[in-house]
Order: structure tokens, then sequence, then C-alpha cells
């Protein structure tokens, strides 16, 4: 029994000590569209199977990729990349407008050409490698 204790006991601590220590494979950096930053967009890293991680701009472009559970970094590996933004819509001019009395209004304009929205169309395709990675991303208009 006490052998028994001792060899549970080693395989915690052993698994414990293998948990801990390796650095996190995180993603970020810039989102330009035609080489000036791209605000609130949404940029996604889609792997062979499954999303890999996803993040959102801020006013300057720069983005930080969560992994789906919402923790910080991603596995590395192959991803192709897609990014949309929209214009943003005023939402005090919105609650003013006819959806605000119930009607329906058009979309948000999408600010990225199409072929980048989905995974099966994107012309961009990275590596992640262990560790940090700083990753540009620049879309083209044209």
């Amino acid at each position: 029994m006490l052998l028994r204790l001792i060899a549970v006991l080693f395989c915690v601590a052993i698994l414990g000590v293998a948990g801990c220590g390796g650095a996190a494979t995180t993603v970020d950096g810039k989102v330009t569209l035609d080489g000036s930053p791209l605000p609130n967009a949404v940029v996604t890293f889609h792997g062979a199977m499954e999303v890999g991680g996803y993040g959102g701009a801020n006013a300057a472009g720069e983005y930080t990729l969560h992994s789906p559970d919402d923790k910080a970094g991603i596995k590395p590996g192959e991803y192709k990349v897609t990014v949309t933004a929209t214009e943003l819509k005023d939402t005090a001019a919105l609650a003013e407008s006819a959806v605000g009395r119930g009607k329906m209004e058009e979309a948000p304009k999408l600010l990225t050409p199409e072929s980048y929205a989905t995974a099966a169309t994107t012309p961009l395709k990275v590596t992640v490698k262990e560790g940090k990675n700083t990753i540009p991303l620049d879309v083209k208009s044209k």
C-alpha cells in the first residue's frame, strides 16, 4: 500500500513539473489594410481541423490572440488567417434610427475584401512557432 502511494505521488510530481516552466506560445502583431492600421478588425487563426485562436485589433490595429477557451496563446503550427472589419455604427444614432423603432437596417459595410473572410479563400498563411510570435498581417484591398 505504501509503495502504491509513493508511486502515485511520484507520478503527480512528475506531471506537475512537466506542466510547469514551459514558455507559452503567444501571438501578437499589427493588422493593416494597404499598410495603414486596421482598427477593430477580428483576426482568426484557422488550423487544419479547428480554430486555433482569435483576437480583436485595437484602434492602432494591434492584436493579441487567445485560444478558443479564452486563454492567452495558441498551439504551434500552420494556420490560415482570416481578417474582417466593418464600419462601426454610432450607437446613439442607431437608437434614434429605424432599428431603434424595430425596423431592419442594412448590415454594416465590410471594410476588408471578402476573400479575407473565410479560411477557404484567405491568402494569409502563417507558421506559429513555440514561444513568442509577432506576426504582422497586411490585408490588401486589391
